[in-house]
């Protein structure tokens, strides 16, 4: 699982990191965030939620993500730049169906799965009412994207410059 790691910063900026990990090792993440009121955005691709002890249930996302943004991911993580629409429309409606039932909101933040989008992928995303999605692409700043439906993130945990 991807999540994104999102903090709004005054004078329109914000820190974006992108961290890999699944729901069982988000609990110190999460412990950490909330302690320092941190707010974070967490992508869930629903379909994984079954294929590993590892992964918590539904339920349990809901407590431990609770504050925070949840934002889509994918049902079974697919990526957008290589399938086709009627599959990206399933695949993605069927992840924002599940979680807006289980967490009981409206849900139209998302990320791309192994960082794959093209164009097309981006208006049909833009056409189902997502209002922005986050890229792997790492740019280095705190600004605000031209495009919030390709949304760097400011660093990631495979960043070789992460501590410069």
């Amino acid at each position: 699982m991807e999540e994104v790691l999102s903090i709004k910063i005054k004078n329109q900026k914000s820190y974006t990191e992108l961290i890999n990990s699944i729901p069982e090792d988000d609990r110190k993440c999460v412990e950490i965030m909330n302690k320092h009121n941190i707010k974070g955005s967490f992508n869930i691709p629903t379909g994984f939620l079954s294929l590993s002890e590892r992964y918590l249930n539904l339920s349990d996302l809901v407590d431990l993500y609770k504050g925070h943004e949840i934002a889509l991911h994918g049902h079974m993580h697919l990526s957008l730049g290589k399938i086709s629409n009627i599959e990206i429309v399933k695949d993605v409606l069927e992840n924002r169906r599940i979680l807006e039932k289980e967490f009981n909101q409206i849900i139209t933040g998302f990320a791309y799965a192994n960082g794959s989008y093209t164009q097309n992928a981006k208006e049909i995303l833009k056409s189902i009412d997502i209002r922005y999605a986050r890229t792997v692409n790492i740019d280095h700043t705190f600004n605000l994207p031209t495009d919030f439906l390709e949304w760097n993130v400011t660093c990631a945990h495979r960043d070789a410059n992460l501590f410069e």
